[in-house]
């Protein structure tokens, strides 16, 4: 079953764009993945409009846990 995640935002990950540096995406987790994720502290999300609907307001820091090549957002509290 595919579930979704928060990440670093690509731009800055794969561009390094310093005005992306808090920012999250969307990104798909395999059924692997999702342990993984979990186990970092990090967000599953059932569909792709639910993890899109946790970004505004998203705070938090990254995880050195690396999903489709950019860090796993692990939100504060």
């Amino acid at each position: 079953m595919t579930m979704f995640t928060l990440v670093r935002h690509s731009a800055f990950a794969q561009a390094a764009n310093p005005e992306y540096e808090d920012a999250v995406e969307v990104a798909e987790v395999d059924h692997a993945q999702t342990y993984r994720v979990k186990a970092a502290g990090g967000l599953l999300f059932a569909t792709r409009a639910d993890a899109e609907a946790a970004i505004p307001g998203a705070r938090g820091y990254f995880s050195h846990l690396r999903v489709s090549g950019a860090e796993v957002f692990l939100p504060l509290g």
